[in-house]
């Protein structure tokens, strides 16, 4: 992990396959002055107890926390690997509906399966449709960057980034869980089947 630069970030969002009882976060890196500079930006810019070289903020993961994290750490593979095995029951149920794009590891990815992101140009029907039925699907994200209220500034109107703007209309989230049965996700298959039967 974090192999591909000089840092990688990782989320530990409560959300996340390997998650905090709150929020929090990891910075991998072997680049030993970065390694520094990093440990006293989340320390409040403290370079001793004495004396702040730089102003930041208080971003330490507490102790609590890290012991949390180092037991759940040790199941992490076998929850990837769960994720991974309900992607591929969606790829198996879902493949061959023309409607639909479905997420596909490239030869040279794994990927963790954190969400599992199909795009639909009914989305917002097929939401509906699926949370009529019992299932709690999500948008991750309704708005591109360049539209977010803090980035208007930066003039960039709608059309600006047209995959982004596509993508942002027709982006829905399925349920993945490592806790999720068979049997949940034939029932999401069949339902997104039913609803582009129709």
């Amino acid at each position: 992990m974090g192999s591909l630069g000089t840092a990688g970030c990782f989320s530990l969002h409560p959300l996340k396959t390997l998650n905090a009882c709150g929020d929090g976060g990891v910075i991998v890196t072997d680049d030993s002055s970065l390694s520094e500079r990093l440990r006293t930006l989340r320390n409040l810019g403290l370079a001793t107890r004495d004396n702040c070289t730089v102003f930041s903020g208080n971003s330490r993961l507490d102790a609590l926390q890290a012991a949390i994290l180092l037991v759940k750490l040790k199941h992490l593979e076998t929850w990837t690997q769960k994720r991974r095995a309900n992607a591929a029951c969606y790829k198996n149920g879902l493949s061959d509906i023309p409607d639909l794009i479905i997420p596909a590891d490239k030869s040279y990815e794994r990927a963790v399966y954190h969400t599992y992101v199909i795009q639909s140009e009914r989305r917002d029907t097929l939401k509906s449709f699926l949370a009529e039925r019992g299932v709690d699907t999500a948008v991750h994200y309704p708005i591109p960057i360049h539209l977010q209220t803090a980035a208007l500034a930066l003039g960039y109107p709608v059309g600006s980034f047209p995959v982004a703007e596509r993508q942002a209309a027709s982006v829905l989230s399925l349920p993945v869980s490592s806790e999720l049965n068979p049997e949940d996700l034939d029932l999401v298959c069949g339902l997104i089947r039913e609803f582009h039967s129709s």
